[in-house]
């Protein structure tokens, strides 16, 4: 029997989040492996030979850096649920950026010190849900209660991600092809013991110290093998395609300093 409208709404939220994330989760290439709770590394030995060689190196700048992963209600029951944002403003990596576009025919290289290139790392514990300034920055007109988002959050890390055993999403990216402005970058992340590669196009802007790359890309559920969420006999239900928005700010990187 299905509860009244005001719990069911609240059940509601949980089941969004839990639904969007688990499309993270899904086993698309490479094997399960041991998780692992200790911080992974950035691979910083090869930026220093990147400075040696004289490529221009920057740190991601947390503070300022944003990405953010929307989910959207569906349905002739839509009214009954919410749509969703969740961010992260603690991306942490190096950028190496070459002087020298590579061959835009190239596919998703190995790596070289030469080639233009990011390493990253997100911690999932800190991931922000239904942050009031980002739903109305995205237009998200419905109010989820502060214990809807709470519960919400809880499941997310529990149920969904399980960040106790998983607490960390890792990556990188290599410029592939194309201008700075309207660049093509070669995208591999890692999540939940599951590496995902795809393309994506991106822009970047260079200016002396200071690099800034932003992207927005479509995810599908199904893509991931996973069907959308459900619910009272699929007259509610969360739309397959996932918005990712990703704005980088990175400043030149002085290890010695």
């Amino acid at each position: 029997m299905w509860r009244p409208a005001t719990e069911l709404r609240n059940s509601l939220v949980f089941s969004f989040v839990a639904a969007l994330l688990t499309a993270c989760t899904a086993p698309v290439q490479g094997p399960q492996v041991t998780p692992v709770t200790s911080v992974p590394e950035i691979p910083d030995t090869r930026y220093h030979e990147a400075r040696q060689q004289g490529l221009q190196v920057f740190k991601i700048d947390s503070r300022r850096s944003l990405i953010t992963v929307s989910v959207y209600r569906d349905g002739p029951l839509a009214r009954l649920g919410h749509d969703h944002v969740v961010a992260s403003r603690n991306i942490e990596g190096l950028v190496r950026l070459a002087a020298v576009p590579p061959d835009p025919a190239t596919s998703i290289p190995t790596d070289d010190v030469v080639q233009s290139r990011t390493d990253f790392r997100i911690p999932l514990l800190k991931l922000s849900v239904d942050e009031p300034e980002l739903r109305a920055i995205f237009g998200l007109t419905t109010t989820p209660s502060e214990k809807a988002i709470a519960g919400t959050r809880r499941n997310m890390h529990e149920k969904v991600l399980q960040t106790d055993n998983w607490p960390w999403l890792t990556g990188h990216a290599v410029w592939l092809g194309g201008e700075l402005a309207q660049s093509t970058l070669g995208l591999e992340i890692n999540l939940h013991g599951v590496s995902w590669r795809t393309k994506i196009a991106a822009q970047i802007n260079s200016t002396g110290d200071e690099l800034r790359v932003k992207s927005q890309l479509i995810l599908k559920q199904s893509d991931f093998g996973i069907e959308p969420f459900t619910a009272l006999g699929g007259g509610l239900s969360v739309k397959d395609e996932l918005d990712v928005s990703v704005d980088i700010i990175a400043s030149a990187w002085r290890p010695d300093e």
